[in-house]
């Protein structure tokens, strides 16, 4: 594992800080969420009209191309 992650217990916070990032520096961003769509669409809310929501699963590759898609 990285030390970027080193002593990072809880790693669902991680991806909302970097999709808010990336939307706040003008970069458009997908939010990916498989069981959690509340909390998606509270980071999907926070990175602004640039940003898409997507539901799925990302274990399995029909599943990824779909999402993709």
């Amino acid at each position: 594992m990285s030390r970027f992650f080193e002593g990072i217990q809880d790693f669902s916070y991680i991806h909302p800080v970097i999709a808010k990032t990336l939307a706040f520096s003008g970069s458009s961003v997908t939010v990916r969420y498989y069981r959690d769509e509340i909390g998606a669409r509270k980071t999907l809310a926070d990175c602004g009209d640039t940003a898409i929501l997507v539901q799925g699963d990302v274990s399995g590759p029909a599943e990824c191309t779909r999402i993709v898609n």
